[in-house]
């Protein structure tokens, strides 16, 4: 049972209106939250050293790589304060551009090698 802040019984009807306008006013758009959209960022990064072939003289080994790779590794230029701009709510076409509560993508690291016989 719903009372009113004094504590006795709330006699005051809600109105299918004024759940509407809650929500209609929820959904506008204010100029202080929109940002230039404009980012650089550092997405993905791969090192490939190739082993010399005097190293590998010798052996049956024809080449060795060895890569390291990192994915998400900075944002070098934002606009909007933190968030990460490829970060969305949904992927609704009425939450387009909306950040709420989402988390960064992970950093994420990698090693691997090639070996040619």
């Amino acid at each position: 049972m719903a009372v009113k802040q004094d504590g006795s019984k709330n006699d005051i009807p809600i109105t299918m209106d004024s759940v509407q306008d809650f929500w209609r006013q929820m959904s506008f758009i204010d100029e202080r939250y929109v940002y230039d959209a404009t980012y650089v960022k550092l997405r993905n990064v791969n090192l490939t050293f190739d082993l010399p072939q005097s190293w590998l003289s010798g052996t049956p080994i024809e080449g060795w790589s060895i890569t390291a790779t990192g994915r998400n590794l900075a944002i070098l230029h934002k606009n909007a304060p933190h968030v990460d701009p490829e970060t969305v709510l949904s992927t609704s076409s009425s939450f387009v551009g909306i950040e709420s509560n989402q988390i960064p993508p992970a950093r994420t690291y990698g090693f691997s090698t090639t070996v040619t016989f």
